[in-house]
């Protein structure tokens, strides 16, 4: 399950710009996940509220966005 490992670096970066920020919590995260990412939303979900235990994230909602799929022509 790589969305635990995605988690896990998300945890990361919000510790860090917390921190950064001289803030003690994070109240809400919004991502933006690409349809074909192979990142499964209720996953990430459950991930992130097992993960986010004892971190700035601890209190904090997540917010999945889904951004579809966009073709281009290169020629």
């Amino acid at each position: 399950m790589h969305e635990m490992s995605i988690v896990a670096g998300l945890v990361e970066v919000l510790e860090e710009k917390a921190r950064e920020a001289g803030a003690a919590r994070v109240t809400s995260v919004k991502l933006r996940v690409g349809e074909m990412s192979g990142v499964v939303p209720e996953l990430l979900s459950s991930a992130f509220e097992a993960y986010k235990k004892g971190t700035v994230a601890e209190l904090a909602s997540l917010a999945i966005e889904i951004v579809p799929v966009r073709p281009q022509c290169q020629s």
